[in-house]
């Protein structure tokens, strides 16, 4: 946890870079935005989910392409060179 002097040196910081006068606004607004926040997830908690339609939406792949029957689509060699900052 944070001590008292780790504290203290936070707020002299927070203190030096925002000024006395800003500091209610921060914390007005700071406050508003938690509000705001709360708000949103109170309304999202309160909408029914969807539902489901049973159905498997996850494709098989597709395996009667494969020669070697290592699974891939032959495109090893293109990815790689891709991956290494080629463009084509």
């Amino acid at each position: 946890m944070i001590g008292t002097t780790e504290a203290l040196i936070i707020g002299g910081v927070v203190l030096l870079l925002f000024g006395a006068k800003k500091l209610p606004e921060l914390a007005k607004s700071m406050g508003q935005s938690k509000a705001a926040f709360d708000e949103g997830l109170k309304e999202g908690m309160n909408e029914p989910l969807p539902e489901d339609s049973g159905e498997d939406k996850v494709e098989e792949p597709d395996s009667e392409d494969d020669d070697d029957g290592s699974g891939g689509d032959g495109d090893e060699e293109n990815i790689h060179s891709s991956a290494q900052g080629g463009f084509g």
